[in-house]
């Protein structure tokens, strides 16, 4: 129950900080949920089989700027290697930027963005960085994301747990 606390204050706390900078005028809220792949690199490869990851966000954007500001949840989860029933989970929450390019059909968008990761009752901070395209359709929009995480001194380790998660998704 404390780690879904946690969560929820970073994801606000997140959002709260971002909002003067779309306070200057009219804005558009969306939601959305994704799920994936999430594939282990580096160090991480060695402990860890690819997983799944699923997640949700709140993104903020004024009408006419490129630049939207997400607030995301998202939990990753991969099977241990030699360790029969052996999982890793991880969930994070933390604050997204989206700078958004212009497009006819496909939009592409750049992402990059700071959250808390929690596994194995231990918190860490981390990074992430992508691409992305989306694909607007009535009513609603198809996301196509490749991110790389990295978490520093990920999980008990003494060094970074990096993950590329692969996903696709959905905003309204």
């Amino acid at each position: 129950m404390y780690r879904q606390v946690r969560i929820a204050v970073l994801a606000v706390a997140s959002l709260l900080a971002a909002s003067p900078a779309l306070a200057q005028g009219p804005r558009t809220t969306s939601l959305g949920i994704h799920l994936g792949l999430s594939v282990p690199t580096g160090d991480a490869a060695d402990f860890y089989e690819a997983g799944y990851v699923f997640g949700g966000m709140l993104e903020l954007k004024a009408p006419t700027s490129p630049i939207a500001l997400r607030g995301e949840v998202g939990h990753q989860a991969f099977e241990r290697k030699g360790i029969v029933g052996g999982n890793q989970g991880i969930t994070s929450a933390g604050a997204t930027i989206a700078l958004h390019m212009q497009g006819i059909a496909a939009r592409p968008y750049l992402l990059g963005g700071l959250a808390g990761y929690f596994g194995d009752d231990e918190t860490n901070v981390g990074i992430n960085g992508g691409i992305g395209i989306e694909v607007p359709l009535t009513g609603f929009s198809t996301l196509f994301e490749a991110r790389i995480v990295n978490i520093f001194n990920g999980l008990g380790s003494d060094r970074s747990l990096r993950t590329i998660p692969i996903t696709v998704g959905l905003r309204f």
